[in-house]
């Protein structure tokens, strides 16, 4: 079955002069087999952002939770391991824009989709235990406990682009977060 879904507002031309910008491709199969290098990029990425605010170290501990979790879901749900994912980063001066793309099979497009409608239409405290007591009853390895913390605790937006692939299998997902640079210094 063919997803096409949007969520959230997807500003693809910002207004705002990009101050620092970069993109880093990784290979799906290397990070699964070297779990921790997730982790480990994130914290670097983390840091290198970081330093361009008032106080670093603040702004620190969420740059790398974010990364890192837009850097596992890419890789986790890729569905070939040989292909590619892109995180690309963006410092606005007022905003971060963290964006990771990769290519799902069509039963998680699906699955992501619902979640994210979930997302939209329901309490965010509410979805957060909801899917803290569905975890513990399921063995799908999709938890979305991160994507929630982003949001809720993080006032991170977010916006989604699913469509289908080119070469007609499995789904191009796009997954953007902006984050607020004044909140990061208070963090």
């Amino acid at each position: 079955m063919s997803v096409e879904y949007t969520f959230g507002t997807y500003d693809e031309d910002s207004d705002l002069p990009s101050i620092s910008e970069f993109e880093v491709r990784f290979m799906p199969l290397d990070l699964v087999a070297h779990w921790r290098r997730c982790g480990m990029t994130a914290d670097f990425l983390a840091y290198f952002l970081s330093h361009a605010f008032r106080n670093p170290d603040s702004a620190l501990g969420t740059l790398s939770t974010v990364i890192n979790e837009l850097l596992e879901n890419a890789v986790k749900f890729s569905a070939d391991k040989r292909v590619p994912v892109v995180l690309s980063l963006s410092h606005f001066g007022e905003v971060i824009g963290i964006t990771a793309t990769n290519t799902c099979r069509d039963a998680h497009a699906e699955r992501f989709a619902g979640f994210l409608e979930r997302l939209r239409t329901e309490d965010i405290d509410d979805l957060f235990v909801s899917q803290i007591e569905h975890n513990a009853e399921s063995a799908q390895g999709e938890s979305g406990l991160g994507i929630i913390t982003m949001v809720k605790d993080y006032g991170a937006s977010l916006a989604v682009r699913i469509t289908p692939a080119e070469g007609g299998e499995g789904h191009d997902v796009v997954v953007r977060v902006v984050l607020n640079a004044e909140e990061l210094d208070r963090a």
